[in-house]
């Protein structure tokens, strides 16, 4: 065992990677489960599975949401523009979703770490489902501005998963969800049709949700879980806060006091336990979520989050010029595409978000196996960056062919290709940024989440005041060719953080490493 000792997150002694894989070709399952009950990583498979699938169905309903914005637009319109409500107003307006989705990032995560993932997790379901019913009956635009705003996302994933699993997992969670939400989409004007209004679209989502809800009630537990010290083959392992693994001699030198066995129960008793929304016990509950505000602060300013958090950004805001054109544009001559048709659009999308799993997934995965293999077995941040060069290369060749096509009226199976090319981009894209969040710095995870997926939403939701004008001054082509410019310039930002990047955390970890409110599960 003395092979995985790694070195304290904090003070002097920094690690900037994690031992993995031993030199006879093993995975280690880090973090190290307990023998807790309530350790998610000592669930069976079976109640893993269940829970991460509850965390898909949510996600994949919120996106679904937020990606119905093209196919719904046009349709809005006819209600809405009578009302006095301009299409300059309309359009940037219909996106409100996307910045109070960003600023809920600044809460929700910073309170999960304060009252556990569950409560938080609920509550996100419950403002789905009553953000949904609310959009079904809005009486004007701007209540439906509101009813959209309050529809928002959780997190657990991290808690579920070991550290080699997490690039699979997450791949699945973005791909999947984004491949069955899309192909949701793409029957909306279908369920407008049975209901004879585009509110037909929010009672169906509104029932997803309320189902979702009850089953994150029933089988969702709390996946919060602070690993106490073990003791193993004579020696003390300690988790620290950020996920590393130190061995000390004894408990004296591990600055801890062995944990007392825990009392047995029956299983009535810990299915009571779980279904509690709160009571979760966290010590200085309040101070710890309080603790990661500073972290944010930093983290905006530091060039290794900064730039995944603008490209994250520019990933979202280059699907919201999509969503924003291409719905007018189809229906408007010469192309006078039914309602239907346009509709089918979103499975392109579902296909570009199918493509991420086998590359963003699979093949990323051998990648940086064979990378941590050949550093000794140890694995680095750093070593997902070859993940980022495909989906940046695509971004910028999806968003030129889109302008292209759209400017100069070519067949409307372009604006199709360049769309389900977007959108494996986007997927692809927010998988690599997730990852790098939570490894780069992961003694500031929680924080560094906070900021790359609050700002992803609040940004594009700016950038949408000004496409619309922006696109009737130069054009499509123009407009399209400098976003795609500004993912693939910002995405090269990739090669010297590749040759650097590990020398900057350790000088940035040595500095500011001791600032342990962002973790995982703060001490």
């Amino acid at each position: 065992m003395s092979s995985v000792v790694e070195g304290p997150c904090y003070g002097t002694s920094i690690s900037t990677s994690v031992f993995l894989i031993t030199s006879d070709g093993r995975t280690l399952r880090l973090p190290i489960p307990s023998s807790s009950p309530k350790d998610p990583l000592n669930w069976d498979a079976a109640k893993r599975r269940l829970v991460l699938g509850n965390l898909f169905f949510f996600a994949m309903l919120a996106v679904m949401q937020l990606q119905s914005l093209g196919v719904l637009v046009p349709v809005m319109a006819i209600d809405y523009l009578p009302q006095g409500i301009s299409i300059l107003t309309f359009t940037p307006m219909a996106s409100s979703s996307l910045v109070f989705v960003g600023f809920s990032q600044f809460m929700w995560i910073p309170l999960s770490l304060a009252i556990g993932r569950r409560p938080v997790f609920l509550l996100a379901n419950v403002l789905l489902a009553v953000g949904s019913i609310y959009a079904a009956v809005s009486p004007n635009f701007y209540h439906h501005v509101v009813a959209q705003s309050i529809q928002s996302l959780g997190l657990m994933l991290i808690d579920l998963t070991f550290i080699h699993e997490r690039i699979m997992v997450i791949s699945i969670f973005w791909s999947v969800g984004g491949a069955i939400s899309n192909a949701m989409v793409a029957v909306v004007p279908r369920i407008d049709n049975l209901f004879h209004s585009w509110r037909g679209f929010y009672y169906v989502l509104f029932l997803l949700a309320l189902i979702s809800s009850l089953v994150a009630f029933f089988l969702c537990p709390e996946t919060y879980f602070h690993r106490p010290a073990l003791a193993f083959d004579s020696r003390v392992l300690v988790q620290s806060t950020a996920e590393r693994v130190m061995i000390y001699e004894n408990w004296t030198e591990a600055g801890v006091q062995k944990a007392l066995p825990a009392l047995p129960v029956t299983m009535a008793e810990l299915r009571a336990d779980e279904l509690k929304i709160w009571g979760l016990d966290i010590p200085d509950r309040w101070s710890r979520m309080g603790a990661i505000y500073p972290q944010i602060l930093l983290l905006l300013l530091n060039p290794l989050v900064f730039w995944v958090m603008i490209l994250n950004a520019l990933a979202t805001t280059g699907i919201l010029a999509f969503d924003l054109s291409y719905g007018v544009l189809l229906l408007s001559p010469p192309y006078s595409l039914s309602i239907d048709k346009v509709a089918l659009i979103k499975l392109a999308c579902a296909a570009g978000s199918l493509a991420t799993f086998p590359i963003a997934g699979l093949l990323n995965s051998k990648i940086t196996r064979r990378l941590a293999t050949r550093n000794g077995g140890r694995q680095s941040v750093e070593h997902y960056l070859p993940s980022f060069i495909l989906p940046v290369i695509t971004g910028f060749l999806a968003q030129f062919l889109y302008g292209l096509a759209a400017q100069r009226k070519m067949h409307y199976s372009l604006i199709f290709v360049a769309y389900g090319m977007t959108y494996f981009s986007f997927i692809s894209l927010y998988t690599c940024n997730s990852l790098w969040a939570v490894e780069a710095f992961p003694c500031f995870a929680a924080a560094s989440l906070t900021v790359v997926m609050g700002v992803s939403y609040i940004l594009p939701f700016a950038l949408s005041f000004v496409i619309k004008p922006w696109t009737t001054r130069v054009g499509q082509l123009s407009m399209h060719a400098t976003l795609g410019g500004l993912i693939l310039g910002v995405g090269s930002i990739g090669i010297p953080i590749a040759i650097f990047g590990k020398q900057w955390r350790a000088a940035i970890l040595k500095r500011y490493g001791n600032m342990q409110g962002g973790a995982l599960r703060p001490q």
